[in-house]
């Protein structure tokens, strides 16, 4: 059995044991691959829900599945005008689907790729967003870090909500790094130091305690960035208008 048909077996029987709390047989499986195998970000991206003493044993240790320690973020642009231009882009894409099919968005819209738009303000932001996101991906610890030389592609789509809107737990593990960038943040939503509407939320399946979990507050012109096994979601919020984001994947070139 090679590296593909093992993922493709073993990573929906784990998930399912997961779901039952079983770790016992998370364990027997896991145990059945080799390092190699569970070093792939499909299978981080599962051992990510399980508890630390068999993230320890099976996924290189507690640290690579504790958002607090690798979620960055940055004031990436502040200039508004800019960011009214790129938002204007996103709402005339044709492609900007309402509950998109197959998509974690619910409550809004999100397009298709992106990035490959006939769009010169697209394309520079893409390259803008590529070096920010390699940069990233280079001081990430040893394990995850792209493997040096690396060639990388960059793939990004956008995503408006609307009022009650959010998008459902879900990770990119087919890419190294993804990243979210705000484009349009409504004034009236309600982002006091004690409500995390609207926030992006990284936490397991289950619920870390409250400790271990991490919002991020959205705010206009921010880049977060993260390893793309981890799951994420965004909370719930009320405006009487849309929260616009960009998305974007790094991807490496397999040579």
């Amino acid at each position: 059995m090679n590296k593909e048909q093992s993922i493709a077996i073993f990573k929906p029987l784990i998930a399912d044991a997961i779901e039952q709390v079983d770790w016992d047989t998370c364990k027997q499986y896991l145990s059945k691959l080799s390092d190699e195998i569970r070093s792939d970000f499909r299978l981080k991206t599962i051992i990510y829900d399980l508890p630390k003493e068999l993230q320890n044993e099976f996924g290189d240790g507690t640290g690579l599945y504790d958002a607090r320690k690798l979620v960055g973020s940055k004031n990436f642009i502040d200039d508004p005008e800019y960011l009214e231009r790129i938002t204007q882009n996103v709402l005339m894409n044709k492609t900007l689907i309402k509950d998109r099919p197959e998509k974690p968005t619910r409550g809004g819209r999100q397009t298709h790729e992106i990035m490959g738009s006939n769009s010169n303000e697209l394309d520079t932001l893409k390259a803008d967003l590529e070096s920010e996101l390699i940069k990233y991906a280079n001081g990430l610890p040893q394990s995850i870090k792209p493997i040096e030389g690396s060639k990388f592609s960059v793939s990004g789509w956008a995503v408006s909500l609307e009022s009650g809107g959010h998008q459902l737990r879900h990770s990119h593990p087919e890419a190294v790094v993804s990243g979210v960038l705000y484009l349009s943040i409504p004034t009236d939503m309600n982002m006091s130091n004690d409500d995390k509407q609207g926030s992006l939320y990284f936490s397991n399946a289950k619920g870390k305690p409250e400790e271990e979990s991490m919002h991020i507050k959205p705010t206009q012109g921010k880049l977060v960035m993260f390893p793309s096994y981890i799951p994420h979601e965004t909370i719930p919020f009320e405006s009487a208008k849309e929260r616009i984001s960009l998305a974007v994947n790094l991807i490496q070139i397999k040579g």
